[in-house]
């Protein structure tokens, strides 16, 4: 019994397959059914070109308009720190060393007699001409006088001369006499 199931289903799987096989060809006398199959072919053909070109189109206007959008961020771009109130606070010194200043008066409005006298490892590093008197936060450098920080502090870059660090603010480095 279950060996003529088998074979009951070997040969109806044979027809199947013998009649999808098989093509059926116009012939000479059917003009209509030859020009039917000619035009059906010649619309599926346009119509994939056509779709082919819509998707192409639609890409192509979608990456040139992401392409625009990325030209435009740069020209506004957000800040790298959050806008705060720059805030320039007196603080107590930080170093308890002696800062020597050849010059006569005080040490802060002490002007140079040459530059045997200069020790430009205490003058501001922007001007050359008042003494380092400020630091930034964060990175902590010591390198400018009051008037470069507070002019570095407005410009839109906001970078330490030194480290080229974003910058938040500065304070004033008060340095005692001993």
């Amino acid at each position: 019994m279950f060996d003529a199931t088998i074979s009951k289903c070997l040969q109806l799987l044979y027809m199947f397959f013998r009649k999808l096989n098989s093509i059926k060809l116009p012939s000479d006398n059917d003009e209509f059914v030859r020009w039917y199959l000619g035009l059906s072919f010649s619309a599926r053909v346009v119509i994939y070109i056509t779709v082919l070109g819509t998707i192409m189109t639609i890409t192509y206007l979608v990456l040139k308009f992401l392409s625009e959008c990325d030209m435009e961020d740069d020209t506004q771009r957000l800040p790298l720190v959050a806008e705060e109130e720059v805030t320039t606070d007196w603080t107590p010194p930080l170093i308890n060393e002696s800062l020597e200043v050849t010059g006569k008066g005080d040490v802060e409005t002490a002007s140079f007699s040459s530059s045997d006298d200069v020790d430009y490892s205490t003058l501001c590093v922007i001007c050359f001409e008042e003494r380092r008197n400020c630091f930034f936060v964060p990175c902590g450098h010591s390198a400018t006088c009051r008037g470069c920080a507070q002019r570095i502090l407005s410009e839109e870059s906001k970078v330490c001369p030194i480290c080229r660090r974003v910058i938040r603010k500065s304070k004033r480095l008060v340095l005692k006499k001993l």
